[in-house]
């Protein structure tokens, strides 16, 4: 069987971080993989398991002629099924289905744009000519069912799962050599977040929310925030350290591969977000064992388990997620308990 897996671009995030586990999934049970990229092939294409690539150069080419390149892969290479991830994919791969007579699975990797008309109904449009379409949360699938009225028969959630065994508790000898070796301060309170630096991360609001905590915490601890990751919205967000004189306390990684590594540097892992899908950053930390503080969106809820297993909070209140920092900051057995309950939960429902 050959199938397509069609993407914007294999660059780092959550949503490709899942496609590559799929890759590697199907290759073992005997699946041709090919990849479809429409923008360009990305950083991490080289860690894809393919049999076939495609690239659209979607900006030079433009939207007609990267659809009928697609459709000439399709037919050549004899796809048997399109795999669209998101809206840009799924428009390419049901437009290419109907063209090629070549069935659509699609997976729904967040809310997407419901409150944007044209979006939603161009969602529902194109779900008429998608077979099946995979909601990776409870809270994306109601936005697909309620709002871009997809049918039910052709809706199933398929939360993402991380390996929880590459993820686990550090002692506190092993979190100080890491942070000697990454340059934190070994005695410093380390709040840490993952993910690309994009404006629906809203790490500008984090910023405002750390530099909350810095005023609020004692003298005797020496509070120091990690942004790991790379992203288009980093000059916002280095203006913003600036703008708050935070410069000495903040760490802005760009793109690493020792994601791990940073998380058993942290104390408190947050999700600053104004939208998440089920965020594979969020489930290695909870793997990792850290007390999790995330805005109340997507499928954050459902990882927390409605906040027995991290804190909620409301998406852009800076003020209300400061006070999270400081009353974990203040009760270590609290920390070590949602890290327990958080770890314990993912290992239950989020394991690959």
């Amino acid at each position: 069987m050959r199938v397509l897996q069609l993407v914007r671009a294999l660059d780092v995030g959550g949503l490709e971080r899942v496609v590559l586990d799929l890759l590697k999934g199907l290759d073992t049970r005997g699946v041709s993989c090919h990849v479809g990229c429409l923008s360009h092939a990305g950083v991490q294409i080289d860690l894809a398991r393919k049999d076939g690539l495609w690239v659209g150069d979607l900006g030079r080419r433009g939207r007609l002629r990267a659809l009928f390149s697609l459709c000439r892969y399709v037919r050549r290479e004899r796809i048997d099924l399109i795999h669209s991830h998101n809206p840009a994919p799924h428009f390419f791969a049901v437009m290419t289905g109907l063209l090629t007579r070549t069935p659509v699975i699609h997976t729904k990797h967040g809310r997407n744009y419901p409150d944007n008309p044209r979006w939603v109904w161009q969602s529902r449009q194109l779900s008429r000519g998608t077979r099946m379409i995979a909601a990776v949360s409870q809270d994306a699938a109601d936005v697909a069912l309620h709002v871009e009225t997809v049918p039910c028969r052709k809706l199933q959630v398929l939360q993402n799962g991380i390996d929880v065994d590459q993820y686990g508790a550090t002692d506190v000898r092993r979190c100080t050599q890491l942070r000697e070796t990454l340059g934190i301060p070994v005695d410093s309170f380390v709040i840490g977040s993952v993910g690309r630096y994009s404006p629906e991360k809203c790490y500008p609001m984090l910023l405002e929310a750390f530099g909350l905590f810095c005023e609020g915490i004692a003298p005797s601890v020496q509070p120091q925030l990690v942004l790991v990751g790379d992203g288009p919205d980093r000059a916002n967000i280095e203006s913003t350290v600036n703008r708050l004189e935070l410069a000495s306390r903040v760490t802005l990684t760009g793109m690493s591969d020792r994601v791990a590594d940073w998380l058993r540097t942290m104390d408190i892992f947050t999700l600053s977000s104004r939208t998440e899908g089920t965020s594979i950053t969020l489930l290695e930390a909870a793997a990792t064992g850290l007390p999790l503080v995330v805005t109340d969106v997507g499928g954050n809820r459902e990882i927390v388990d409605g906040g027995e297993a991290g804190v909620l909070v409301p998406p852009g209140d800076p003020e209300v997620l400061a006070e999270a920092f400081l009353n974990l900051a203040g009760d270590t057995h609290r920390c070590r308990n949602l890290g327990e309950k958080a770890r314990a939960r993912v290992r239950e429902r989020y394991s690959v």
